[in-house]
């Protein structure tokens, strides 16, 4: 849903932020990466020297690279390499 919040129903937590990826061509659906929120909130992708990554926080910075990994996208946090 673009533009409204509604309540993820899957995990441990009430909210998540969604990156679908699809095919460009088809628009078929491939792989949907989630983040687990414990109340609503924002995500921004920023992308800087050929990396895509997902800010969620913008007084703590907390992110996340999306990268190609074992034939699929991951997000790859940083502080926790």
């Amino acid at each position: 849903m673009v533009g409204r919040r509604s309540k993820y129903k899957v995990g441990k937590y009430p909210y998540a932020n969604l990156v679908v990826v699809s095919d460009p061509t088809t628009k078929e659906i491939q792989q949907v990466l989630s983040v687990e929120l414990n109340e609503p909130g924002f995500a921004v992708f920023s992308s800087k020297a050929n990396k895509l990554s997902l800010f969620f926080c913008m007084e703590c910075g907390s992110y996340a690279d999306i990268v190609w990994n074992n034939n699929e996208w991951a997000l790859v946090w940083p502080e926790y390499e």
